[in-house]
């Protein structure tokens, strides 16, 4: 196992965070997509100051690109997602990345190139070249750029925001390349880009959206989750009209302490969506919130042919009474496929919601 162990060094502006500290997931993946680790950094939040903070990754598999990805939660200016991709750290070109920032419709996406220091008398520059392609191989973005050389690791960072107007998936392309210290760096990668809001209106329609199991067992069966089994306290719920956020009702669901109630849902969402956004009106308790998806299922199939797949979002703890708002990755993320004739297991449209449940806190003592 190798000793490398680089860190992610991750930032946000303190005044979109509220409390004391910031918290950071960060994972750890090998580029064949395969999990290796998983952690969690901690800032404090100090008033008028950037956050800053810092996760080693340690675990590390040999003769495998590896690739960091550190997410932040936060409102509309504050939500973050930053991939770096790491070569060898003898390269001249030690990570290339893409940082997510914002919500649509004041989203950016920004390319980063790390470089390991160059002492060349003759090199004072590196010609950086990214390019970025819609998914119809157009190039939508070219950037071409001088970048001064420095005598320690320096990052370079670069605007390749999609125009709104465009369509994904992106691929987007690095180049570097110096002769005189034998630089011929290429990268590729692809990327998702909202740039559209599509309302979803389900507490209003009509249709039988939203279903407890106890009224209707057989749509249930169809939830093909392996956390189907932590779902079984399903019960009857309302659509109340008269505490809203917006429109004409919202979805209530009343239960008792320490209960874990379910709603099961069978709403398609449009599109391949990249993020959900729900308005919640909490208990002020300590419960948490769940979201459940799964992608387009075959039901016809046995169950070994359906090749579905799904996914749950902890929305965090109900521990407020206003209504706030939370934007939740898809099952997906935008890079779903709209069929699965090239890969039977892949992540495919349209992505259903498919429940919402809470899960309890833990009970004291005296409570129990």
């Amino acid at each position: 196992m190798p000793q490398r162990q680089p860190g992610a060094e991750i930032h946000a502006p303190a005044n979109v965070l509220t409390g004391e500290q910031a918290r950071f997931d960060v994972e750890l993946r090998q580029t064949d997509g395969r999990s290796l680790w998983r952690g969690e950094a901690v800032a404090q939040v100090v008033a008028d100051q950037p956050v800053e903070a810092a996760a080693t990754a340690q675990r590390f598999s040999a003769g495998q690109g590896h690739e960091l990805v550190v997410s932040l939660a936060g409102d509309a200016a504050g939500a973050m997602r930053h991939a770096l991709h790491f070569t060898s750290p003898d390269d001249a070109v030690q990570a290339v990345g893409l940082l997510a920032s914002g919500a649509y419709p004041e989203a950016t996406m920004h390319a980063t190139v790390q470089f390991a220091p160059v002492r060349h008398r003759h090199v004072e520059e590196l010609e950086l070249n990214v390019s970025v392609r819609d998914a119809d191989e157009n190039i939508i973005v070219r950037r071409n750029l001088r970048v001064p050389t420095e005598a320690n690791v320096f990052t370079e960072r670069v605007d390749v925001t999609p125009p709104v107007e465009s369509i994904g998936p992106y691929t987007m392309e690095v180049r570097v390349e110096e002769p005189l210290i034998d630089l011929y760096f290429n990268w590729s990668g692809r990327f998702a880009f909202a740039n559209a809001l599509v309302p979803v209106t389900s507490m209003q329609a009509g249709e039988p959206v939203w279903f407890a199991s106890s009224a209707d067992p057989a749509r249930i069966n169809n939830y093909a989750s392996p956390y189907r089994n932590e779902l079984t306290e399903s019960m009857p719920f309302a659509f109340d009209d008269k505490v809203t956020r917006s429109g004409g009702r919202s979805l209530r669901l009343d239960y008792k302490d320490g209960g874990s109630p379910v709603a099961f849902a069978d709403q398609a969402l449009p599109g391949r969506p990249i993020t959900l956004r729900l308005w919640v009106k909490g208990n002020g308790s300590d419960d948490r919130l769940w979201v459940h998806f799964r992608d387009r299922t075959d039901w016809s199939k046995a169950g070994h042919q359906r090749h579905a797949n799904t996914s749950r979002v902890d929305l965090g703890p109900l521990n407020f009474t206003d209504w706030r708002e939370f934007r939740v990755p898809v099952l997906g993320a935008g890079m779903q496929a709209a069929t699965r004739y090239d890969d039977p297991k892949a992540i495919a449209t349209p992505i259903h919601l498919m429940a919402l449940s809470v899960q309890p806190r833990k009970l004291g003592k005296d409570e129990q």
